[in-house]
């Protein structure tokens, strides 16, 4: 069940991602703290806390998660992703595959895959002044139960 909550936050996540030609202005690089009163996991319970770090790599980009769960338990993940590329994933055994694209310079979509078949969409968000960002997701896992979120996250 905890793999299943920090699933949809990992994946929408990574919709956060951009390319490394913009990684010196991308608004999404950073370091961002969730703020639980203001997010919703349903079903739930909200991981107690969680950090999210967006660094450049040579490849594209990583994305490393930090997350307490409910029941106090510590999680990390650390997320490969290459813009506009379907990336192989093994961080959580729910999925296996993420294509994400960029709307704009603020937006960006994913769609996620498990075993070639599409199981959600991913939609994140950094707000205008840079300090917001908001991280949608909906999937449907293999049992057939379906999980979404809405994450709001603060620049550290």
């Amino acid at each position: 069940m905890r793999v299943r909550t920090s699933l949809i936050a990992s994946l929408a996540a990574l919709v956060a991602a951009s390319s490394p030609v913009h990684a010196a202005n991308d608004p999404f690089i950073g370091t961002w703290t969730l703020d639980v009163a203001k997010s919703t996991f349903t079903p739930g319970p909200a991981p107690k806390s969680k950090i999210l770090v967006f660094e450049p790599t040579a490849d594209g980009m990583v994305i490393k998660e930090w997350e307490e769960t409910p029941s106090g338990e510590m999680l990390y993940f650390t997320i490969p992703y290459s813009f506009g590329k379907p990336v192989p994933q093994t961080a959580i055994p729910a999925y296996d595959m993420l294509t994400v694209d960029r709307i704009d310079d603020r937006t960006n979509v994913g769609t996620i895959e498990l075993r070639d078949r599409i199981i959600g969409h991913l939609l994140s968000t950094v707000s205008a002044d840079g300090k917001t960002l908001i991280l949608k997701s909906r999937i449907r896992l293999s049992d057939g139960s379906e999980r979404s979120q809405m994450s709001v996250f603060s620049r550290r």
